[in-house]
This record gives C-alpha cells, sequence and structure tokens, in this order.
C-alpha cells in the first residue's frame, strides 16, 4: 500500500494479505467431523485464505470415513496457540497431522518472494527515504525483499504501527468462525483491537512518516485489515463500515478484489495533512 502524506511526498504500504480477513467466508463443513469417533487426523492451516488447497484433505477423508479435526493457527500471529495445539495432538489421540500455508502465508515461499520483488520493481522508480514493517517475520521479510530492488541503500524499519490486528481468534474452530460469518470485531472485548483502534494506528503511521519524511517518498509493509480499513477512510466510506458493507465498499474504492491482495501496493495521496480531504488514491497488484 502506498501512501503519499504531503505535497510531493509519498508513503508507500504494501501489504501481505491478513490471516484473519472477515471477507470472504469459507463455507466449510462441522469442526469435527465423523462426530461419534474421536478424530485421528488433524488438518491445519495458517490462514483461512488457504482453504481452497487444503478442502481436498477433508473430501478424502470424509470419502474414507475418517474422523478428523479441522484448524485455522497463524504461526506468526499465535506461535503459543500453534504450539499448545500441536503438542497436545498425540494425547489426544491423533496420529496424521495435514498441514498447508498459501504462498501468500509464508514469505520464503517462491510466490511470496516472486510477488514481493515485483512490488519492490514497481515502487523503484521512486525515491525511497525509507522502508517501514510490521513486527511480524513474514512483513520484514517483505520489507527486505521490496528495499533489496531499488538501487540506493534504503533502512528498513520496524513499526509496531503497522503491525497485524490484535485478535483472540486464533485457533478458533472452523465451525465457531462460520456461526460469527468470519467476523473477528463482534462483542470483542475491549483487550482486543476494533476497527477503529486500528485505523487509528495508521492514521498516526501517516502522521509519523509526513512529520519525519517531508517531501520524501516512504514504503510501509502491513496487512490486510489495517490497509483495508485505511483505504475505507481515504476513501470516505469509514463512516459506513460493518462487516457487511465493507467487501462491497473496497471495491468502490478501487480494490479490485474486494480485499487488499497479497504484496498489491495501494497508493494514496495527500494534497495537505493527513487529516485533510483531498486524497487520492490508486490500487495495483504488480505481480499479476
Amino acid at each position: 500500500m502506498e501512501v503519499e502524506p504531503s505535497a510531493g511526498s509519498q508513503t508507500v504500504l504494501t501489504g501481505r494479505a491478513s490471516y484473519v480477513s472477515p471477507l470472504t467466508p469459507v463455507k466449510m463443513v462441522s469442526d469435527i467431523s465423523m462426530a461419534d469417533a474421536s478424530p485421528i487426523v488433524s488438518v491445519l492451516m495458517g490462514s483461512k485464505t488457504d482453504w481452497e488447497v487444503m478442502a481436498p484433505a477433508k473430501e478424502i477423508l470424509e470419502e474414507f470415513g475418517i474422523p478428523h479435526e479441522i484448524r485455522v493457527i497463524s504461526a506468526h500471529r499465535a506461535p503459543d496457540v500453534l504450539t499448545d495445539y500441536v503438542t497436545k495432538l498425540e494425547s489426544r489421540g491423533f496420529e496424521v497431522v495435514i498441514a498447508g500455508a498459501g504462498g501468500a502465508a509464508h514469505l520464503p515461499g517462491v510466490v511470496g518472494r516472486i510477488q514481493s520483488a515485483a512490488a519492490g520493481q514497481a515502487l523503484a522508480r521512486l525515491s525511497i527515504a525509507a522502508v517501514y514493517h510490521s513486527p511480524m517475520e513474514r512483513a520484514a521479510e517483505t520489507a527486505a525483499i521490496i528495499a533489496a530492488q531499488f538501487e540506493a541503500d534504503i533502512p528498513v524499519i520496524e513499526c509496531d504501527l503497522l503491525s497485524e490486528i490484535h485478535s483472540p481468534y486464533d485457533g478458533t474452530s472452523i465451525t465457531e468462525m462460520e456461526q460469527r460469518d468470519w467476523d473477528f470485531y463482534r462483542n470483542l472485548s475491549p483487550a482486543f483491537e476494533h476497527p477503529k483502534d486500528i485505523l487509528a494506528r495508521m492514521l498516526r503511521f501517516f502522521e509519523n512518516a509526513r512529520d519525519k519524511h517531508a517531501g520524501q517518498h516512504v514504503v510501509g509493509v502491513s496487512h490486510g485489515d489495517p490497509i483495508a480499513f485505511a483505504v475505507l477512510w481515504a476513501c470516505g466510506h469509514w463512516a459506513r463500515f460493518s462487516h457487511q458493507t465493507y467487501r462491497r465498499l473496497l471495491l468502490q474504492c478501487g480494490v479490485t478484489d474486494g480485499y487488499p491482495a497479497p504484496a498489491s501496493i495501494t497508493t494514496l495521496n495527500f494534497s495537505g495533512n493527513v487529516q485533510g480531504d483531498d486524497i487520492e488514491i490508486r490500487y495495483r497488484v504488480p505481480a499479476e
């Protein structure tokens, strides 16, 4: 995602797709198939976006009548949850784990590296002052790959304001999330981030980038929901935000898939201060 915070300057935010997008609900099956028997196979993935690839495993298990359990747990955002789950599998009677992660889920993958390099090449025409990134490992690796595409040595800086959302739902069963319609924010405890909290820190990032890099271009690597909320705000749709409407609103903002794609670039051009009304927005996916 690119952001231009003041006349002649630009902040660029390029993002990995969020692991916990509440968009495009995955219509799956019950959490534990063959409910009368204890599951012996765990189907484990890092993101619900991996389900298209992992679904055939469920189909084969059901075809042969093998009881199984499906879990979505991010190793990046919830390593303790994942460790606890995996270490207890044997004692719970599991015999097999089928684990998978999509190309966008972990940057060492070939697809992730290609996407990140394409984003960097698309940004190389700009004179970039710095590349900021979320504390997440995959975001740091994305930032390093992007920075490597520039001729000049660019500082790569970790920034908490670009973090993935703080959510309690890592490790939540597929069944429960279907019941919630993949809404990660409804009835959420104040201890976790709400959409307004996520937007507020993104706006602080814009302000900080503008103050520190006036008249310069800046890149920031963040995640799906933080970028999506910033886009809705920039398009003037924040007041209309809801779980039911924000895919449609993102489409109206030019986000062609209804949600920021892996290694997509969203450019926000600010003619004045960050809170000003005159903001130009562009969206593109260089790897496509």
